[in-house]
């Protein structure tokens, strides 16, 4: 069975090099980055809830790491 690596969060997730994300993303056959530069929390668990709805995480064959941004950030 294939193991999936999803990833939320703001630009400390995904940016133009290479995160955190990236690497733990090496260890997965299938990565899906849903993180984007400038996402607020809102916009991050909202990102979050539509990706679980989408892909029905499994517990067994998934890993998801969400990465929540400052609280200053609307």
């Amino acid at each position: 069975m294939r193991k999936r690596f999803f990833a939320f969060g703001c630009s400390l997730t995904s940016y133009n090099w290479p995160t955190w994300a990236d690497v733990i993303a090496l260890n997965f056959d299938d990565y899906y980055p849903k993180a984007i530069g400038g996402a607020s929390n809102y916009f991050i668990l909202n990102n979050f809830l539509e990706t679980y709805i989408r892909h029905d995480f499994n517990s067994e064959t998934d890993f998801v790491a969400l990465m929540l941004t400052g609280v200053d950030r609307f």
